[in-house]
């Protein structure tokens, strides 16, 4: 009997601590993304291509809500206005946008 005890407890102490794993990866993968975010959205501000496009991209990768879809096509745009060929392909095959490629 102990030892199922036993087995009992090291199988709940090895999903605890795969719990905490995980939740602990999930939290360092969103701040790192936040910091991506953060960075990108200052030299997208500044009018650069390449991060407009980033943060498009990282709209994008959050397309479950109206307001990231929103965002992700308005600097989709902006990276496309900026001469971004990979912005004008985002627009043609996710918004049926300028598909004359």
């Amino acid at each position: 009997m102990d030892g199922n005890i036993s087995k009992c407890v090291k199988a709940a102490a090895f999903v605890c601590v795969l719990i905490i794993f995980v939740y602990g990866a999930t939290l360092i993968r969103k701040m790192v993304l936040d910091n991506e975010f953060n960075v990108a959205l200052e030299d997208a501000l500044k009018g650069n291509a390449d991060a407009q496009l980033r943060v498009a991209m990282l709209y994008d990768q959050v397309r479950y809500t109206k307001t990231s879809r929103n965002s992700a096509r308005h600097w989709f745009e902006k990276a496309a206005r900026n001469g971004s060929e990979t912005a004008k392909y985002m627009l043609c095959i996710n918004y049926r946008i300028g598909c004359d490629l």
